[in-house]
């Protein structure tokens, strides 16, 4: 997926109306790709996670915010990785459910989500999502 994502961010084809990312792999130390980015990003966290700890995201919304991308970062104090994934024992429904609910509002706000929504009820078992403008298009 990494590298997929990556090559996505840099797409002049087909730019990104958001990025979304729930605990991912993140770009600190690569300014270079990140004024790649053009548009705005959340990110959900876990400060419990042992694979992606509290430093790296603070790194991360640091660099974003020193290039001028919009950003919304959440770290949620008591959840680890994949809180978010009702099959992981990690589970954990009431963080998820305000982590969805920033995501929906997020993504209103730059993608014409209500519509994408009306045409895929099952909209929120996606893991790993890259909304292009162009997938929009037919709606104006």
């Amino acid at each position: 997926m990494a590298s997929i994502f990556a090559t996505s961010l840099n797409s002049k084809d087909h730019p990104l109306s958001a990025t979304v990312i729930y605990y991912g792999i993140l770009l600190t130390n690569d300014t270079k790709a990140l004024f790649n980015i053009t548009w705005p990003v959340l990110g959900i966290f876990g400060a419990q996670d042992m694979a992606i700890p509290v430093d790296p995201v603070k790194q991360f919304q640091k660099a974003l915010n020193e290039t001028g991308i919009t950003n919304e970062i959440y770290v949620y104090p008591s959840v680890g990785h994949a809180f978010a994934n009702p099959s992981n024992d990690n589970f954990v429904p009431k963080e998820t459910a305000d982590a969805w609910k920033r995501t929906l509002d997020f993504l209103r706000k730059y993608v014409y989500l209500t519509l994408y929504w009306n045409r895929n009820k099952n909209i929120h078992n996606i893991q790993h999502a890259v909304f292009f403008k162009s997938d929009f298009s037919d709606y104006g």
